[in-house]
């Protein structure tokens, strides 16, 4: 179900400082050469042939990334706690398009420690195409709290 929430929901958003912060640490962290990432073999992916991207990031370089600094979020008076970092580990899996060099997808798989696993799967098509988004139908929202 989707819930319905007032405009007046003050949802917490990165300011550009952090935004700025978090980009400019991503693109330290791209640049060390101890990262050593590794191009795996070419896959399909989304109708086309993509490059596919190996990197292994160490807790060391999370901590870099300062993702051990992040704050519990409050979303609707609910705490969602973050985990602890210190001892996580990412496999990232890059894909780019071979026939436009663009972004095609991202799979993040973390081992949280005692916290367990999570994986993120990210795909990214349509580059340059119009967005819309429609109302899901009354009958799959539920009243706001």
């Amino acid at each position: 179900m989707y819930r319905e929430l007032s405009t007046d929901v003050d949802v917490p958003q990165p300011s550009d400082a952090a935004r700025a912060t978090i980009l400019d640490a991503l693109a330290e962290l791209l640049a060390n050469p101890e990262l050593d990432p590794v191009k795996a073999e070419d896959v399909a992916c989304g109708g086309t042939t993509c490059y596919q991207v190996l990197i292994t990031l160490s807790p060391a370089d999370l901590m870099a990334l300062e993702a051990g600094d992040l704050e519990p979020i409050e979303v609707f008076a609910i705490p969602i706690p973050l985990p602890d970092l210190a001892t996580a580990t990412v496999d990232l899996t890059v894909l780019v398009a071979k026939d436009t060099t663009r972004l095609a997808g991202v799979t993040a798989d973390a081992d949280l420690g005692a916290n367990g696993a999570a994986v993120l799967d990210l795909t990214f098509s349509k580059w340059d195409e119009a967005v819309s988004i429609s109302a899901p139908p009354p009958d799959q929202v539920a009243p706001g709290t």
